[in-house]
């Protein structure tokens, strides 16, 4: 309760500033929290959340505009931008028509939550398996130097690597297929580099 009030204190306090223009609200705050910021800052500022869920009750009764940066890769392909659609739905009214696009993606959802859930309360990302949703979807990838998150380095399974292909696959996206190409990046993989030039890294599981 006490960091709860303390976010809304702060955020009241820095909405007043001439150079803030926008929130982002975390997927760690819950509902009555993130309605009480939109009540609270949203004549002010342009406010929106990486909640995906509350996305379209927030469009519908708050005119959310946009959501911050998050790993939307994770629900969409250049080809097939389902959350750019619906998001283009809610905020033309067509409610139902948004909800059949946000059941449809329900699978990849799950995969990502799964993922994301017991990290974000403490604050830590997992890079290695964020870029590889990026590159799933036509992203360069390249697994990188080994990135410490608060101390904590993700290791990339192969488990965790056939669920999110699954997941892709489950809302109609065919995903990259090739594990040799994400480790070097498609850029330099099409420049002849190969996995013996980033291996062993503790981020990837063969």
């Amino acid at each position: 309760r006490r960091q709860r009030q303390m976010c809304i204190r702060d955020s009241d306090r820095l909405a007043d500033l001439p150079n803030v223009v926008a929130m982002k609200i975390m997927t760690t705050l819950d509902l009555p929290t993130t309605m009480g910021l939109y009540e609270l800052l949203g004549d002010r500022l342009v406010v929106g959340t990486v909640n995906f869920s509350f996305t379209p009750m927030l469009v519908k009764f708050y005119g959310m505009q946009w959501s911050g940066a998050w790993t939307v890769e994770a629900l969409q392909s250049p080809e097939k931008p389902y959350f750019v659609e619906m998001m283009h739905l809610l905020q033309q009214g067509k409610i139902e028509e948004a909800l059949q696009i946000y059941w449809k993606i329900t699978p990849a959802i799950k995969t990502l939550y799964n993922l994301m859930a017991p990290l974000l309360p403490k604050g830590l990302h997992p890079w290695p398996h964020l870029k590889f949703y990026q590159y799933l979807v036509g992203g360069n990838g390249g697994i990188g130097p080994v990135r410490e998150d608060r101390g904590v380095t993700f290791t990339l399974t192969p488990a965790e690597r056939a669920a999110f292909r699954d997941a892709y696959r489950d809302i109609g996206i065919e995903p990259a297929m090739n594990d040799e190409e994400f480790l070097v990046g498609r850029a330099a993989y099409a420049r002849g580099a190969r996995a013996e030039d980033v291996l062993p890294n503790p981020q990837w599981e063969a």
